[in-house]
């Protein structure tokens, strides 16, 4: 069954994650997470975004909380109950140089991947420390992508 759920239309979707049988989504620009039933989509609350978080960007989860981004070098832990920030990360490279831009977030182990804005890398981050672990760059895929489309 397709389900088809608009946000309000002053609103912009960003990072959004599948949590405990609820969709979280997260806006931009507007500081509201809208929180749906996994099933039929249907709003059932709405909570705010910490003063902490700048903007909306990636969201995702372990089995107990969950992790956001806002564009700067930082990563919140987030409590899923009120979206509360329950810890922050800095993200940093291994020389200690903050790392910003850090937009659609995916959780594996211990590590959080983001792909870095404008640049075409993903990110390793070790979740509880903040260190960049690893970094994949996909800009060779992308020049060799251009020239099918040009």
């Amino acid at each position: 069954m397709l389900i088809d759920q608009d946000l309000p239309q002053s609103n912009f979707g960003e990072g959004c994650t599948l949590f405990n049988n609820h969709v979280y989504q997260m806006t931009y620009r507007e500081k509201r997470v809208f929180v749906f039933d996994k099933d039929t989509l249907k709003t059932v609350k709405e909570l705010k975004m910490p003063q902490q978080m700048e903007e909306g960007w990636g969201l995702t989860h372990d089995a107990d909380n969950m992790y956001a981004s806002d564009g700067t070098n930082r990563i919140f832990k987030i409590n899923s109950t009120d979206f509360s920030v329950l810890d922050i990360v800095e993200v940093k490279d291994k020389r200690g140089k903050a790392i910003h831009y850090i937009n659609e977030l995916e959780l594996v182990g211990d590590f959080i991947y983001g792909n870095v804005l404008p640049l075409n890398v993903v990110i390793k981050i070790n979740k509880n420390t903040g260190t960049v672990e690893k970094v994949y760059d996909f800009k060779k895929l992308y020049d060799i992508q251009m020239q099918y489309v040009n």
